[in-house]
């Protein structure tokens, strides 16, 4: 990750209208923490391919969401993922 930049990963389903935006453009203004936080510029990208990301995605909410995660949006996660229903998107904020 060059220097000045934040990244993160999520995962939506692929036929949203958030899905959507970010293929047909990539450019995000992204509140990070809570609604009244700074906007943040950015660009998101759809991360195709990559298990290994997929994988730490579904860790971190397991952790982050330690009581729906595994029983619920886990397994709904992980089966969008595969089924190609969902996609998994990075975006990257300028720090400024």
């Amino acid at each position: 990750m060059p220097a000045g930049e934040d990244v993160f990963y999520f995962t939506t389903r692929r036929e949203s209208l958030k899905a959507r935006r970010i293929r047909d453009g990539g450019r995000v203004t992204v509140r990070v923490g809570a609604k009244d936080a700074p906007a943040r510029p950015g660009h998101a990208e759809w991360v195709l391919g990559r298990p290994d990301l997929e994988q730490a995605v579904l860790a971190h909410y397991r952790h982050a969401h330690w009581l729906l995660g595994p029983i619920w949006m886990g397994r709904r996660i992980r089966r969008g993922l595969a089924a190609g229903t969902s996609v998994l998107i990075r975006v990257t904020l300028v720090l400024v």
